[in-house]
């Protein structure tokens, strides 16, 4: 199985470290402590650089520079994801506010159009289906890890194991082959981090879109398998036009491998803070797998919605083209101290917060990466006994954008060599 390069890690470890300097397109802000970033000391370590300034409604605040309203309730921020008077397609078609990837995503687009192409993947996304996908997702960590057993005792585990590890099973899932994932990882890469230069986020996604339509090209015939062979066969039937094939074939490239990789992370340095070292007891592991998206999550804000209509949210009256956007983990940390729990939206979920989100967007990679977490961790534990910071964590620097929370670094150590008791 194909992972990253050293050298390719190198560079994506450049172009994070660049992003961070003025001048950069990426709106960001940065700082060190991973315990007091996990908990979410201050708001921006949850909700990225905007300043938050308070409204006259309890649960809602406004962002200062942009007049992005940015939902902290729980029950708020259900009504505005289920309200069919706030609209994504017009959110993306003024992305000022929040900058979103382009209108290609369907992500982008409202009901009906939008359960039309969700419907084209959504069966390959159930738990019952991710969880036959499991084995896979084993292989691949424990290929990982130990590579890392075998070949040193300290490491940083976020490029050496979390990325990698999200980076090979989306393309597992999907059905790429490895002759193409090169390729798809460097336009990928590029734009994530794109998204704050308008110029440069439609040469990037243009770039995505070619290697991704030259994956689906009915004449190259690439042998493909897993969700992207669906795509090709629902293609050649031609029950949706290539446009739309394409679109969602783009939108699953979007945010979740990265998200993925900074859970993984973050996940593990909570249970490292907490324990001293990662505990192999599979209980521990598995209610932290369960916990830690919605305590720590590593999205920041959810994707924005625009007011079609008078309104109100709460107690404020919103006018038509008023957008707004739920602080996830200021939204879960609310309800939760408000014994406020919110039930899944999704059968067969676990989940009891709004990490995923709520309604018809509702994330169809959910189940994936509860997978792919408790997966991580349970191969780990199991692989690098006595695994540990090796340093100490308050010197541990991490990051938040508007889209994104996550840390930079996370250096490890293991002390035992013993082989590894499945």
């Amino acid at each position: 199985m194909a992972v990253f390069a050293v050298g390719q890690l190198r560079l994506l470890a450049w172009v994070v470290a660049e992003r961070e300097g003025k001048g950069s397109g990426m709106q960001m802000v940065n700082g060190v402590g991973a315990a007091a970033f996990l908990r979410g000391a201050r708001s921006q370590m949850l909700t990225g650089p905007g300043r938050l300034v308070p409204t006259s409604a309890a649960g809602i605040w406004r962002e200062e520079r942009q007049g992005l309203l940015v939902v902290a309730d729980g029950g708020l921020a259900v009504d505005l994801f289920t309200d069919p008077r706030w609209s994504r397609t017009a959110a993306v078609e003024s992305p000022e506010a929040h900058p979103d990837r382009g209108t290609a995503l369907f992500t982008g687009l409202d009901p009906p159009c939008h359960t039309r192409l969700r419907g084209l993947v959504a069966r390959a996304f159930t738990p019952r289906s991710v969880q036959r996908f499991q084995p896979v997702i084993v292989r691949r960590a424990d290929e990982l890890a130990v590579t890392l057993r075998a070949t040193r005792r300290t490491a940083d585990l976020l490029w050496s194991f979390c990325y990698p590890l999200a980076f090979g099973v989306h393309c597992d899932f999907l059905g790429i082959p490895d002759s193409a994932r090169r390729s798809l990882q460097r336009v990928w890469w590029a734009s994530l981090w794109s998204v704050g230069d308008a110029a440069e986020r439609q040469r990037t996604t243009r770039a995505l879109r070619q290697v991704l339509a030259a994956l689906l090209s009915p004449v190259d015939r690439i042998p493909l398998t897993g969700v992207f062979a669906g795509l090709r066969a629902t293609q050649d039937r031609a029950q949706h036009s290539d446009t739309d094939i394409l679109a969602v074939a783009q939108t699953l490239m979007g945010d979740g491998i990265l998200l993925a990789a900074s859970q993984i992370a973050q996940t593990v340095t909570s249970l490292l803070i907490r324990h001293g070292q990662l505990p192999p007891d599979q209980a521990t592991l598995r209610r932290a797998a369960q916990a830690t998206p919605h305590s720590t999550p590593a999205i920041s804000l959810a994707m924005p919605r625009t007011a079609m209509t008078p309104l109100h949210l709460g107690s404020l009256r919103i006018a038509p083209g008023q957008q707004a956007t739920v602080a996830i983990g200021l939204a879960n940390r609310t309800s939760a101290l408000r014994g406020r729990a919110l039930a899944s939206s999704r059968p067969g979920d676990g989940s009891r917060a709004l990490t995923f989100g709520h309604g018809p967007h509702y994330c169809l990679g959910a189940p994936l990466l509860t997978v792919e977490l408790h997966t991580a961790i349970t191969v780990l534990a199991a692989t690098l006994p006595g695994l540990a910071l090796a340093a100490p964590e308050r010197t541990l620097p991490w990051f938040a954008t508007p889209t994104v929370r996550g840390l930079r670094n996370l250096p490890v150590t293991w002390t035992s060599s013993r082989q590894p008791q499945r």
